[in-house]
């Protein structure tokens, strides 16, 4: 963002009055903007470099003092977003070796899950009708009386 700043400032330097009046207003409201999140000492810092290169309170740099302000955040932001990124790529490290193990667990479980399917078909109990026994099996004679 502060590198898109600088370079349409050094592209297309506005007059004093446009500068004043919209380009810098314009910038450290986005610069505050992207900051928010900052801790409190980083935003302290980008107030007092606006302050001492005159930008703020009144917008009264010119156009070499807001691009010196500008590198100036550059500097103070940096290690703080280098910080950041870091966190967030551990961060980001730390969460994709979770999903890992709960998806190694869940494959786990579902092979489990086949493994017991499997079983109870090997071990339960089954139906066969009587049809489908063997035909040629001798079949006992009831004696039976007849009144």
């Amino acid at each position: 963002m502060i590198d898109g700043f600088l370079q349409k400032l050094d592209a297309n330097p506005p007059d004093p009055a446009t500068l004043k009046a919209k380009a810098m207003p314009q910038i450290v409201n986005a610069v505050k903007q992207s900051s928010g999140k900052a801790p409190q000492e980083v935003r302290l810092q980008i107030k007092g470099v606006f302050d001492e290169n005159n930008v703020l309170p009144n917008y009264d740099a010119d156009v070499a003092s807001l691009k010196q302000a500008l590198n100036e955040i550059k500097k103070v932001v940096a290690p703080s977003v280098n910080k950041g990124n870091e966190e967030n790529d551990e961060k980001e490290e730390e969460e994709q070796e979770v999903e890992e193990v709960e998806e190694k667990e869940e494959d786990k479980e579902e092979e489990e899950e086949e493994e017991d399917k499997q079983d109870e078909d090997e071990t339960s109990p089954r139906i066969v009708l009587f049809s489908q026994i063997s035909p040629c099996l001798p079949v006992k004679k009831r004696n039976s009386k007849m009144a």
